[in-house]
């Protein structure tokens, strides 16, 4: 059974920000994590150098997040390992990733994946710092079964970040549904791919935080 006792600061990622302007508009609507996607694959990823522009932006006052996966060329690990956090989005396994955040020496490492009981029982006992429970395919806004992860919720020894297809209409749901620790947007605030709307942002962390 879930506790009725809400986080006492939940949690807020901007993911996908694609400039230094949108991730201090981000960070001046209230979030805490703003995510920079180093996966050349992703319609939202951005170049090393802006990458880096956009960590240095943030001066501390948030924490930035490198999503990078399996396969991505070195030079993309390496800029990783200048961020507060790295993110792991790929297909990896536990074993690859562990031997990955062993090579590059990544020691504040997220997994995002595709969020069935399974595949979060599965991810939960690698002591990672947090786990992000996307939909099957992340970024393309389409949400999971929250249900089906209710039951398991209470026993989590990892904290949670809930994505996939969230929006300022859905979010306050889901938060009371499962009670995350925090909440990741990409689309959902976004005017077109790519680009962050400062107003969904702003109403997207009020709906959070108000759920």
């Amino acid at each position: 059974m879930i506790s009725p006792t809400a986080p006492r600061h939940l949690l807020v990622k901007i993911c996908g920000v694609t400039t230094a302007a949108m991730a201090q508009e981000a960070v001046a609507a209230g979030a805490d994590l703003v995510g920079v996607v180093l996966i050349p694959s992703s319609p939202r990823a951005v170049s090393l150098a802006v990458a880096q522009s956009i960590r240095e932006s943030l001066a501390g006052r948030a924490e930035s997040v490198a999503l990078i996966a399996r396969g991505v060329d070195a030079s993309s690990f390496e800029a990783a390992r200048a961020f507060d956090t790295v993110q792991f989005h790929g297909d990896e396994t536990p074993e690859e990733l562990h031997a990955l955040c062993l090579r590059f020496r990544f020691s504040r490492v997220m997994k995002g994946f595709a969020a069935t009981p399974a595949s979060v029982a599965q991810w939960d006992a690698c002591g990672l710092a947090r786990l992000v429970l996307d939909g099957a395919r992340g970024g393309s806004g389409n949400t999971f079964d929250h249900e089906s992860l209710t039951a398991s919720r209470a026993s989590l020894r990892t904290p949670i970040l809930l994505a996939g297809g969230l929006d300022a209409g859905n979010v306050a749901a889901a938060v009371r549904l499962l009670r995350p620790d925090g909440v990741d947007v990409s689309s959902g605030v976004e005017s077109s791919k790519g680009v962050k709307d400062p107003a969904r942002v702003r109403a997207f962390i009020q709906a959070a935080r108000t759920a």
